[in-house]
């Protein structure tokens, strides 16, 4: 879409500590998954060529995918490659210090994130920075 949709079901309050992580799933995700999840919401879904942005109050933090730009094929990257948006899992490189909070630019996973085979959950909760 041309306009973001707001998830007001996953606003919270509280702070993140520096170098912690909370992780979202879906409540139909395998138990594997559930297990390392600090909430669950069944309304958590994407087809690989969605832009969501982490926002904290009006100031966007982060942003995975171009907001507003529908890219072609079924997600962000090389198709086929694991730094692809779709049926891959995408962690954050450890070099990277902080998120990319421009919504509007062009939008490459290798520049940030590192990816492995779909459903792969081992790390997933932590952050390990080598900065």
């Amino acid at each position: 879409a041309t306009t973001a949709s707001q998830v007001s079901a996953l606003n919270t309050s509280g702070e993140l500590s520096n170098g912690g992580t909370y992780v979202v799933c879906n409540s139909s995700s395998v138990q594997a998954l559930k297990d390392v999840c600090q909430r669950q919401w069944s309304g958590l879904t994407f087809n690989g060529n969605d832009a969501v942005e982490l926002v904290c109050g009006t100031q966007v933090v982060d942003v995975i995918g171009q907001v507003g730009y529908n890219p072609p094929g079924t997600g962000w990257g090389v198709s086929g490659s694991l730094q692809y948006t779709a049926d891959r899992t995408l962690r954050r490189k450890c070099g990277v210090g902080s998120g990319d909070a421009d919504g509007s630019d062009a939008f490459d996973p290798a520049t940030q994130w590192d990816g492995y085979a779909v459903d792969t959950f081992t790390g997933l909760g932590s952050h390990t920075t080598c900065l």
